[in-house]
């Protein structure tokens, strides 16, 4: 018999948006800090199973319109977001290759914040140059 198992990690308040190029229209919460905008995203995780063994597995990165938000809304500032749902979408395809979701995750948030800190929020621009060229799908 086959079945398949749908994991949403934290719930939405809002239709999640699959991998893409956002625009400010998306970025739909209330600011909550002084950054210049936050981009929430969230990992859908699909297994598909036989019985006894995985034989498919889908993954995606999932946009939050309702966590995320922006206080600047600049060209600057939507490249140095989108290329976060981005870093997030890479993570995904790597989990749907077979990769271990735990430390995949981990992983995940850890270049996050390496992106955030080397960037300094995208006020670095030729760190964020860097950024873009690095991470591209």
């Amino acid at each position: 018999m086959k079945y398949a198992l749908l994991l949403l990690f934290i719930p939405f308040a809002n239709t999640p948006v699959r991998y893409r190029q956002l625009t400010w229209e998306d970025f739909r919460g209330r600011p909550n800090s002084n950054w210049a905008a936050v981009t929430h995203y969230e990992f859908e995780v699909t297994i598909i199973n036989n019985g006894e063994t995985i034989t498919r597995q889908y993954a995606h990165a999932l946009f939050n319109p309702s966590k995320s938000w922006a206080r600047i809304k600049s060209e600057r500032v939507l490249r140095h977001e989108q290329l976060h749902f981005c870093i997030a979408e890479c993570f995904a395809r790597q989990l749907r290759v077979g990769m271990d979701s735990d430390s995949l995750w981990i992983e995940c948030y850890k270049v996050q914040d390496r992106y955030d800190l080397e960037t300094n929020h995208s006020m670095d621009t030729v760190a964020q140059r860097e950024w873009e060229h690095k991470i591209k799908l």
